[in-house]
């Protein structure tokens, strides 16, 4: 460092500032040292020591904080500079930095140009010539030091992207008027890096390297410039320039790169060119895409062309100058020459806009659906190449995608890849002529040779001939490799079939056809495989490191028959008016569905070796099918359910289903208790002493079975082990249980109140156990079993209160009670989890909520009261820090209730017979302990909890709305003993960070308080010591409406803002 700044000063500085980037010093120490920095700042180390030895120091934190010691000066202190020192500060920087020499680093550079930048703002605001000096320097010093004038010229960009919202329509308009000339000078440049490209022997001294760094940041300034300046004035001739940079990726790269962008970005602002600007931006873009040579460029460049070559057509083609179809034909080659599967992703994403799809991005705005015209002969040969690029036996690059990891819309890479083509090719099929979408449809459903559905078809068809002896269709599929493709590939055709057939059902008689019989034929074939299924399994099982994909490929078999039964006609018949198609569900014969049907089950009661996690894609499949027949009653109206139920009263019904995992054994449960219950609407006139509500209440004690049979004096006659293998069992049944529940509460009410009743007699037996003389705390030990016990028993709770709410009060005292042991329990343990507190809000809400479970209100009260209250409202009782809620929510959640509470139940707080009702000061508080609990609980919130927001604003919320409709602040209780600690709170609110969230209902608040008793407000004031001015006291009294209080409450809460008020100490 220069030997004019004291070496011990030097040497502090870079010992404090080490010491705060350092990750080894904590925050408050970090505190301690910005402090030290600022005072530094103020006093030895100010902008008139930084700026007479910036160009000497080496350290680079001690650089950085020199500049921005002058930086905060122009910024903060500008105004309190004398002109001197203002003339001083530009003039010593620009001398800084016209003398840079190149090698510069750029971050030091970029700096300094800022601060010059904004000192010019700075000095915009008094006199504009100021900033038309600046402008010029600026260009000058481009001319003579081009790689400084650039970073001025992008400074000054940044300056109008960054003025505040106050000041940047103003400024923005000043520096529109000076931007011809930046422009110009911009324009300038870019016509000599073209001269250079031109010229096989360049002349200058830069290197290629040098000269590619220097085209780049030039690009990313012009495409800076697009994004805000008035684009009237951007001339055709910058444009030409530009395109001439953007195909020149081969000698200049990133230039080539960014100077796309800044084409890009002029398709990206809402507002026109002028007409010779934008022939030349349309000429730019089809010259861009016609590149002979694009195919060789790499990803990057291509994403970026594709990125604009998108945006014009979002745009809806602007600027068009002659024949669109050109364009199509080089997109098609620029489309058909693709490296990778990601970029043709972003390739497909263009097509979509062409044809005019709903699934491109920003589909919010209509004018990106164009739609184009495409020739049937050019969709064909489109089509020709989706379909190549979308199956693995054609394109074995798709395994460069990822099929593992979830995006933000639960799909993988690969999924996402295989849709967008699917959608695409079903968006081109209105483009074809008739005989054309019949050949595209035949060749899916019948070539042996090229079609994956068909060949997915003859892999099942050799495995069940393997199993028959003859192993020879299968020998072909020996490589795992050609396996594995052959099972995605049906998996991908079977989804393009149902999408394409569903657009298309109905309206050709020889598609209509082959749909048909492709449907009968899926049928008869699944029956087939099911047949043989345990043979298949084994044989699948020694084939290990296929039947991973084997699996999949015969769920989405099933799922396909659920699908084609879903298929109706879209519209009419093309060519033939007269021709009228039934559904694909009225082609198949109700012999042919019931045999399905049959087969379904046996699907369902399969015991196997197969990996878990993988034949449960095939049971779920089977219970969406079965869960059709339901829903569209595929048997017959009337008589579905007694069909359905005749199937699965003899095996079924009696099966738990061990060998499934639990999640979906609990979807089997669901789904034949939801034909248990539709059985009630059919005619059982034959079914003879047969109730279908004791058939279901027989099925639920058979799911529970192990609840319900359960008594309290086997536990101690239980080893360890049992023990454990108990609660395993018993949290597993009620989770059934709570499936079947959370289902049906969402239901119709006939289907609900019926689980209602089925469910009453297990419920009862539930709490029963758990309120036994073993008591829940035998359960709750530290394990994860019992945890994984008590999060279950709390949610059956919860799902019981709702399901039950309006039918047997005393269940639902009892679980109540349960809730209230449970937390207690917990209590006891030293566990306060924010799972059990939030159970128990979520349950009692509701139920305070509803004038049918009112008897319940006290008891509820009670345990919100005593116990609830006391342990939510502080924080530090919740140790377990990684619960997956947030302490805010249930917080919240628990002043929602006291809200509720006291809104809905009023009465229950305070006198509100007849001849007080319209006397507010006369009411009586019937329960003035509870109420004032309650009270002081919302005066700690306003006090305590300025880090939840949401918590202070329900609170707000909860006393002005208990105001509004009962008077709250009336009570001559609130008056006497809480009505000035609230109004002290709600200042004290007021002047925190909070407050300015929450300030105009805490100004009302305060406004309704005042006049109850304004001299109390008066007196807070005071006693806070907010404002001196007697002035504001005088209108403060004057001020009886609104507005005036909130004019005048907001002097007073501005003036202590800039004077912290003292605080005295609340007595909430």
């Amino acid at each position: 460092m220069a030997t004019g700044i004291q070496q011990s000063l030097s040497i502090a500085l870079q010992e404090l500032l080490g010491r705060f980037y350092s990750s080894q010093t904590n925050n408050e120490e970090k505190k301690a040292i910005e402090l030290q920095l600022q005072q530094l700042q103020a006093s030895s180390f100010n902008w008139l020591t930084c700026l007479d030895y910036m160009n000497a120091i080496e350290n680079s934190y001690l650089w950085f904080f020199a500049a921005t010691t002058i930086e905060r000066t122009v910024n903060c202190m500008w105004k309190h500079l004398s002109g001197t020192e203002r003339t001083l500060l530009r003039v010593r920087l620009l001398e800084l930095f016209v003398n840079y020499p190149p090698d510069v680093p750029a971050m030091h550079r970029d700096k300094v140009a800022k601060i010059m930048a904004t000192i010019a703002r700075q000095q915009c605001i008094s006199n504009e010539r100021n900033y038309e000096e600046f402008v010029k320097q600026a260009l000058d010093i481009m001319q003579h030091k081009f790689f400084l004038g650039m970073a001025l010229v992008a400074a000054i960009g940044d300056s109008v992207t960054s003025a505040e919202n106050t000041q940047a329509t103003n400024f923005t308009n000043v520096v529109n008027r000076h931007t011809p000339s930046i422009v110009q000078a911009l324009s300038k440049h870019c016509g000599m890096f073209v001269i250079l490209v031109r010229d096989e022997k360049p002349t200058d001294s830069m290197g290629d390297e040098m000269r590619n760094k220097y085209c780049s940041q030039l690009l990313n300034i012009v495409q800076q410039y697009f994004s805000w300046m008035k684009l009237d004035q951007v001339d055709g001739t910058m444009l030409i320039n530009i395109t001439f940079i953007a195909c020149s990726w081969s000698m200049l790269h990133d230039g080539a790169i960014g100077a796309v962008g800044a084409l890009t970005e002029l398709l990206y602002r809402n507002e026109s060119l002028t007409q010779e600007a934008g022939r030349e931006l349309a000429h730019g873009v089809y010259n861009i895409i016609g590149q002979e040579t694009i195919k060789m460029s790499d990803d990057l460049y291509q994403e970026k062309v594709s990125d604009l070559v998108r945006q014009y057509i979002k745009r809806g083609w602007p600027y068009e100058q002659g024949d669109r179809s050109s364009m199509l034909h080089q997109l098609l080659e620029f489309t058909i020459h693709t490296k990778t599967p990601q970029l043709l992703m972003e390739k497909i994403n263009i097509w979509t806009y062409v044809c005019g799809s709903r699934n491109g991005e920003d589909t919010d705005n209509e004018q990106c659906l164009v739609g184009t015209d495409l020739s049937p002969e050019f969709t064909k040969k489109l089509m020709g190449f989706l379909f190549e690029m979308l199956f693995f036996r054609t394109h074995p690059d798709l395994e460069q995608l990822d099929d593992d990891e979830l995006d933000e819309n639960s799909e993988t890479e690969l999924n996402r890849y295989l849709n967008q083509h699917i959608d695409l090719i079903c968006q081109l099929i209105r483009f074809l002529d008739a005989r054309m979408q019949e050949q595209a449809m035949l060749m899916l459903l019948e070539d042996h040779h090229s079609s994956p559905f068909v060949q997915g078809n003859v892999f099942f068809r050799g495995i069940i001939e393997t199993v028959q002896g003859n192993s020879q269709l299968l020998d072909r599929y020996q490589d795992e490799r050609v396996a594995q493709a052959c099972m995605i590939d049906y998996i991908t055709a079977c989804n393009l079939l149902i999408e394409w057939g569903t657009m298309v059902y109905g309206k050709y008689p020889a598609i209509d056809y082959a749909l048909q019989q492709t449907t009968l034929a899926q049928i008869h074939f699944f029956c087939e495989l099911c047949d043989m299924l345990d043979h298949i399994i084994a044989m699948c099982t020694r084939m290990a490191p296929r039947n991973r994909y084997i699996y999949p490929a015969f769920a989405r078999m099933i799922l396909q028959l659920n699908l084609f039964m879903q298929i109706t006609p879209s519209a009419q018949s093309i060519g033939d008016p007269a021709y009228v198609s039934r559904s694909l569900r009225d082609i198949v014969t109700h012999e042919q569905k019931l045999l399905l049907f049959t087969k379904l089950c046996g699907v369902l009661m399969q015991q196997n070796s197969a990996e878990p996690a993988v034949w449960t894609r095939v049971i779920n499949a089977a219970i969406k099918l079965f869960n059709l027949y339901l829903s569209e009653e595929l048997l017959g109206s009337k008589m579905t359910s007694r069909l359905i139920f005749d199937q699965l009263k003899g095996s079924v019904m009696c099966s738990k289903f061990l060998h499934l995992e639990p999640a979906t054994r609990s979807e089997v449960y669901r789904t034949v208790c939801g034909c248990l219950l539709t059985l009630n609407d059919e005619c059982v006139a034959n079914m003879v002493n047969f109730s279908p509500s004791h058939a279901l209440e027989e099925y639920i004690a058979f799911i529970a079975s192990t609840l319900v049979k359960f008594t309290p004096d086997q536990w101690e006659h239980l080893h360890v082990e049992q023990q454990k293998q108990l609660i395993a069992t018993l949290t597993d049944e009620m989770q059934h249980l709570n499936h079947i529940m959370s289902y049906y509460a969402s239901q119709p009410g006939i289907m609900r109140s019926r689980l209602m009743s089925a469910m009453y007699g297990v419920i009862g037996q539930v709490l029963v156990l758990f309120r036994s003389t073993l008591a829940v705390a035998t359960w709750a030990t530290n394990d994860a079993l019992s945890d994984r016990l008590l999060d279950t028993l709390l949610e059956f709770c919860n799902h019981s209160a709702t399901l039950q709410s309006r039918l047997h009060l005393r269940l639902l005292e009892d679980i109540v009670q349960l809730l209230k042991e449970l937390f207690v329990m917990e209590e006891k343990l030293g566990k306060h989890r924010l799972r059990s507190a939030l159970t128990l809000l979520n349950t009692f809400q509701p139920l305070v909520n509803d004038p049918y479970s009112r008897t319940l209100v006290p008891k509820i009260i009670r345990v919100v009261i005593d116990e609830l209250l006391p342990v939510v409202a502080c924080y530090e009782h919740y140790t377990e820090k990684d619960e997956s809620l947030r302490y805010e929510d249930v917080l919240n959640r628990l002043y929602d209730l006291l809200n509720d509470i006291l809104l809905h139940h009023w009465q229950y707080f305070v006198d509100t017979t007849v001849h007080v009702r319209y006397a507010p000061k006369a009411r009586v508080i019937i329960q003035p302990e509870t109420f004032l609990t309650i009270m002081n609980a919302y005066g700690y919130t306003l006090l305590n909890n300025a880090e939840y927001p949401l918590v202070i604003g329900t609170v707000l919320s909860s006393l002005d709305t208990l105001h509004d409709r009962r008077s709250l602040y009336w009570l001559q209780l609130f008056t006497d003993q809480l009505l000035d600690h609230f109004m002290k709170s709600l200042l004290q609110l007021a002047v925190s960070n909070v407050g300015n969230m929450l300030m105009d209902q805490i100004i009302k608040m305060l406004h309704d308080m005042a006049v109850v008793d304004a001299t109390k407000l008066k007196v807070t004031i005071c006693d806070l010591n907010m404002t001196h001015d007697l002035n504001i006291f005088h209108e403060l009294q004057s001020a009886t409406d609104l507005p005036s209080f909130r004019m005048v409450m907001t002097k007073i809460i501005n003036e202590a803002k800039a004077q912290p008020p003292v605080s005295k100490g609340f007595p909430f």
